[in-house]
């Protein structure tokens, strides 16, 4: 609002402060004029259909200087709504520009050129640039490779694995020649259906734990008669196995990681109710509790 009559010199010189200015003008109580002071969010609705309509006319017509009027036109619209709404203490143009941009992310896009599910995803995760598709990667992808040289550092051992897959894209990708010690601990299942756990993880129970302790000792001491014949590292992977499967088994901490039940209702309610809602607050549980490498996927509805 203005506290006297508007003249061409008291206009912002910038082209959208200017229109909204004028805008508001039109509409001032005192200086405007009847007919706009007149309008409502009903009234100009037909106005903002039938310029949208326009805009479309032109864009039919390749006709690219009445495209640009027209988009004029209808940011006129805009700001006739935007202007009410404001009158009414609703909401101003930043709020209309926020409700968009709010939604907006910046990500860098990834794709590929194969024919096919196999060789594309091959593509994408592993680089290989055989745009054929084959039974079995013959590359490891990143998240193994990652977690590969992850796993060479040295450090305590930690309660989770490096690397976790909650419903993991693992049909066409995986560790290929790293070896099976550095495919993902899988998570199967739907996390939203309230029956679902992850099963042998965390156990309470002192004696059952130090049962299976004397068990996994006895076995190694076994192995060391196998060492010489271990050409394939088949037998590192399972060591690397057992490890991680132990330590899931016997830490509580595990349990917590993967239990959606402690995110309080308002929170599981904003992930959503649904399946892939509910993987990612669990991807966001775990990586919070240091798991390095989280992969997830979704088939299906939600």
């Amino acid at each position: 609002m203005t506290s006297g009559k508007p003249t061409p010199e008291s206009l912002p010189k910038e082209p959208l402060p200017r229109l909204l200015a004028v805008m508001a003008w039109l509409r001032d109580r005192q200086h405007g004029c009847p007919w706009d002071i007149d309008q409502t969010f009903r009234t100009i609705a037909p106005y903002t259909i039938e310029e949208a309509y326009e805009v479309a006319d032109a864009i039919e017509r390749d006709d690219l200087p009445a495209l640009k009027e027209e988009l004029g036109d209808l940011l006129l619209q805009v700001v006739y709504h935007r202007q009410i709404a404001s009158e009414a203490k609703a909401f101003g143009f930043d709020d209309v520009a926020a409700a968009i941009a709010d939604k907006m992310v910046v990500l860098r896009s990834m794709y590929q050129y194969a024919p096919g599910h196999p060789a594309g995803s091959m593509q994408l995760l592993s680089g290989d640039p055989d745009t054929r598709d084959k039974p079995a990667p013959k590359y490891p992808d990143w998240m193994s490779v990652a977690h590969y040289l992850l796993s060479q550092q040295s450090g305590a051992p930690r309660a989770l694995p490096g690397y976790i897959g909650i419903n993991p894209p693992t049909e066409y990708n995986g560790p290929a020649y790293l070896g099976d010690a550095y495919s993902p601990f899988s998570i199967t299942g739907d996390p939203s259906d309230p029956k679902f756990v992850v099963p042998n993880i965390g156990l309470t129970d002192q004696g059952e734990i130090g049962r299976l302790q004397r068990k996994v000792g006895l076995r190694q001491r076994i192995d060391t008669l196998d060492r010489a014949f271990d050409r394939s590292a088949e037998l590192d992977a399972l060591d690397q196995f057992e490890a991680q499967a132990l330590s899931l088994l016997t830490n509580p901490d595990t349990k917590r990681a993967f239990d959606l039940t402690l995110e309080d209702e308002a929170t599981r309610d904003r992930y959503g109710r649904n399946a892939w809602g509910q993987q990612l607050l669990m991807a966001r549980r775990l990586a919070e509790a240091g798991v390095d490498i989280i992969t997830t996927s979704l088939n299906g509805k939600l």
